[in-house]
C-alpha cells in the first residue's frame, strides 16, 4: 500500500523444514533476529521481499543460518543495480 515503509522481510518455514514446531519458531526468530539488526540494509533495498526457507535449514547452526541470510542479502543487493 501507498505510505507504508519499504523494506521488509518475510520469512517462510514450512512444515517440510521440520515437522515440529518449536524447531521452525527457532529459524524464523534467529533470521528475525538477523533482519532485525540489518534492517538499515534492508530498507536501503527499497522493497518487501518474501524467503522461502529451505529444508536442510533445521540441521544449520545460528553462526550458518545468518552467513546464508548474508549471502542471500548480498545476491538481492546486487540485483537492484
Amino acid at each position: 500500500r501507498y505510505g507504508r515503509d519499504r523494506g521488509r522481510v518475510l520469512f517462510v518455514v514450512s512444515t517440510s523444514v521440520s515437522k515440529r514446531a518449536h524447531i521452525r519458531h527457532r529459524i524464523k526468530r534467529r533470521l528475525d533476529e538477523w533482519a532485525r539488526s540489518r534492517r538499515s540494509v534492508v530498507k536501503a533495498i527499497g522493497r518487501d521481499f518474501t524467503v522461502l526457507v529451505s529444508r536442510d535449514s533445521a540441521q544449520l547452526s545460528a553462526h550458518d543460518l545468518r552467513n546464508r541470510a548474508e549471502d542471500m542479502l548480498g545476491r538481492i543487493s546486487s540485483l537492484r543495480h
